[in-house]
C-alpha cells in the first residue's frame, strides 16, 4: 500500500494523516482553518474589557521587566533567570527585549483558548511574576 504522509501529488489532492486518539479533531484542520480559528479564539478573548486591561497591565509589566533589567545588568547586578541569563549572554539586551515579546505572544496563545475569567487571571499572574523580577532588579 502506498502512503501519501509525503504530501499531495496534486493541491486538490488531501493528506492522509492517521488521526490518533489523544489528539483533538482541531489538530487535523488545515492550517489557515487552525489559525483562523485561533484569530476568533483571541478575538473573544480581548473582546471582554477585563481581559483587555489584564493584558494592557501584563505587557506593561514586561516592558518594565526590559528596562529594570537594562538597569541592573548597566550596575553589575546578575540575571538569575537561566533562560534569560542565556539569551543575555548570546545576544545582548536586544534578544532579552525579543525574548520578552515572545513571552506575551505565548501567552496570549497559551490563554485564548480559555475561559476568558481563567484568561484574565493568567494575566495578572504574568503581571505579578513580571513585577515581582522588577522589584528584584530595582533592589538586588
Amino acid at each position: 500500500m502506498v502512503s501519501n504522509l509525503a504530501g499531495p501529488a496534486h493541491a486538490t489532492e488531501r493528506v492522509f494523516l492517521p488521526q490518533h486518539p489523544s489528539l483533538p479533531l482541531r489538530f487535523y484542520e488545515a492550517p489557515t482553518e487552525w489559525l483562523r480559528g485561533l484569530r476568533a479564539d483571541v478575538a473573544n478573548m480581548l473582546y471582554h474589557k477585563s481581559v483587555r486591561v489584564a493584558f494592557t497591565y501584563a505587557v506593561i509589566a514586561r516592558a518594565l521587566d526590559v528596562l529594570a533589567t537594562i538597569a541592573g545588568v548597566h550596575r553589575g547586578v546578575r540575571e538569575l533567570n537561566p533562560a534569560s541569563r542565556f539569551v543575555l549572554g548570546s545576544w545582548g539586551l536586544g534578544g532579552f527585549a525579543t525574548e520578552q515579546v515572545v513571552i506575551v505572544v505565548l501567552l496570549i496563545l497559551g490563554l485564548a483558548r480559555m475561559r476568558h475569567r481563567h484568561a484574565r487571571m493568567g494575566f495578572w499572574v504574568a503581571t505579578a511574576l513580571a513585577l515581582a523580577a522588577v522589584t528584584w532588579n530595582l533592589v538586588g
